[in-house]
């Protein structure tokens, strides 16, 4: 029997992001608009939903990887890893019998793919079936010459926190390979872990620093760090950044980003680097509904005062970011309440004239599992909605113009 997912009917909307920059003095404002020109639809994963996808730009096209959940009551199933070159088509999968949980991409200087995923023994206790409640180990496997080598453990522990959309993994100034992981087992609880890629094997490195949620980048010589974490006797899940300059074996003293009195709670950090500036967003849960936030700071000074959204007055699942033309981009996964049920939706949040605005890219049409790149003066925004056989949802993918 055919599932009653399947007579669900969504109505796709023509549309495609562009991203336009406008500079006035020394304002510039951002906006991705609807436009039926660049958007291109992704092969539709058979009876499944993509989950938490990423994008890389390797040779000649955008790379996007995500998990596959399936669309009916059935269990996730392993080697649950959408993973598609946008010229090529469908990749094939590293071999092995892996779950390949929350899949990151990152590509080196060699332009050699590279996937980390987190993984949990098969038949470990799940959130829902087929997906552990924790994962315990974190994998990479590198795509040399159209092929995979054999994956490589790269760290295991009682828990292993692994969140797509940080980033989690950079690439410094030399071309070495930087990841950061938090860690929970008996003698480390919620700490902050980097890793450096060294020859054929991971340098482990305790950071000191301990965070709910983290990000890394990497800009010049420095390697910066930004996390949310709890202070004793004070607001939960403060904002914090610290930075290595020798590549990681060493970190500075953390730093506060926002005064705790003007900070509500702060919520997964995104980071991301752009014309020599760092950028910064984060998520805080207020009464009126969760906001996004934003900073940034060029080099070594300080931040700049945050600027916040207004509410966005849904539920907020995830959140990218990027900085295409100089100011920060956010797109955000919501759930819409219509009719005392959640309905998935998307929003953009865009810097105009220096206000943060909240936008709605595809109106109110059902749409879910976004994200958004940006690499080497590209941009794409990938997400779900309404395939247009127009009872399925399928992945699309959707250029952004380069500024001008």
């Amino acid at each position: 029997m055919r599932s009653s997912r399947r007579r669900i009917v969504w109505l796709l909307p023509a549309v495609a992001a562009s991203c336009l920059a406008s500079r006035g003095g020394d304002a510039t404002s951002v906006r991705l608009r609807v436009e039926p020109t660049t958007t291109q639809a992704l092969p539709v994963p058979r009876g499944s939903t993509l989950r938490w996808p990423t994008a890389a730009w390797h040779r000649d096209g955008w790379v996007v990887a995500a998990n596959v959940f399936p669309n009916d009551d059935r269990p996730v199933p392993r080697r649950a890893l959408y993973l598609v070159h946008q010229r090529q088509g469908a990749l094939p999968l590293p071999p092995g019998d892996f779950l390949f949980a929350y899949p990151d991409l990152i590509v080196d200087r060699a332009q050699r793919l590279h996937l980390f995923w987190a993984e949990a023994p098969p038949g470990s206790r799940a959130l829902i079936p087929g997906w552990p409640i924790r994962h315990t180990q974190l994998w990479q496997a590198t795509l040399r010459d159209g092929a995979w080598d054999t994956p490589r453990l790269v760290l295991e522990a009682e828990q292993v926190v692994w969140e797509g959309g940080a980033p989690r993994a950079a690439l410094d100034a030399e071309g070495r390979l930087h990841l950061l992981v938090i860690v929970h087992d008996s003698t480390r609880l919620a700490a902050i872990v980097h890793l450096r890629h060294e020859g054929e094997r991971w340098r482990q490195h305790e950071t000191g620093l301990n965070g709910a949620s983290a990000a890394i980048v990497a800009i010049g010589p420095e390697l910066l760090v930004a996390y949310a974490r709890g202070i004793t006797n004070g607001p939960s899940n403060q904002l914090f950044t610290a930075s290595s300059m020798d590549g990681g074996d060493h970190w500075g003293p953390s730093v506060r980003v926002v005064p705790a009195a003007l900070l509500a709670q702060a919520h997964h950090p995104r980071l991301h680097v752009a014309d020599g500036r760092v950028h910064l967003s984060w998520y805080s849960d207020e009464a009126e509904g969760p906001r996004w936030h934003a900073a940034a700071r060029r080099a070594d000074r300080g931040w700049s005062p945050p600027r916040s959204s207004d509410p966005l007055g849904d539920v907020l699942f995830r959140h990218t970011l990027i900085a295409p033309c100089g100011t920060p981009v956010g797109v955000v996964d919501v759930a819409r309440v219509v009719d005392s049920v959640l309905v998935p939706a998307i929003r953009t949040i865009e810097d105009s004239a220096g206000t943060l605005i909240v936008r709605r890219p595809l109106g109110d049409a059902p749409a879910m599992s976004a994200t958004i790149a940006h690499e080497r003066g590209r941009g794409v925004l990938i997400w779900s909605g309404p395939a247009p056989a127009g009872d399925f949802v399928a992945p699309f993918l959707s250029v952004l113009p380069g500024c001008r």
